[in-house]
């Protein structure tokens, strides 16, 4: 009976989800990265990505940032995404993206979702 437990024990650690990890940008200080576009790539689906204050514009970003893997992204006050003339800023590929208190400053194309069943922006 013992070796039962061990093995079901074993088993329920194994098939347990990994926690998500938050990511912290900051344009122009300490922080895990100092762009969206890199903190997007290196994180795994169901992430949070925290946006510092500041203006994410094309002198440091890539756009559009391609958003293929459900994310949540929370922008503090004063969060700015800028994309450059006649650019899409956001491009969403996957489902459940949710962006909240992220200001767009958006000059043609703002966010073009290409599947965005559950997606959330406020």
């Amino acid at each position: 009976m013992r070796k039962w437990m061990w093995l079901l024990l074993v088993a329920m650690l194994w098939v347990c989800p990994a926690r998500a990890e938050t990511w912290r940008v900051a344009p122009a200080g300490p922080a895990d990265f100092s762009t969206l576009s890199a903190a997007v790539e290196a994180a795994a689906p169901g992430d949070v990505i925290t946006l510092d204050t500041g203006v994410y514009d094309e002198a440091a970003e890539t756009f559009p940032i391609l958003l293929d893997k459900p994310l949540t992204i929370r922008g503090e006050a004063g969060a700015v995404l800028d994309s450059p003339r006649f650019q899409t800023l956001v491009r969403v590929e996957a489902d459940n993206v949710t962006i909240t208190g992220v200001d767009f400053q958006v000059r043609k194309w703002g966010i073009v979702a290409a599947c965005a069943q559950g997606m959330t922006l406020e």
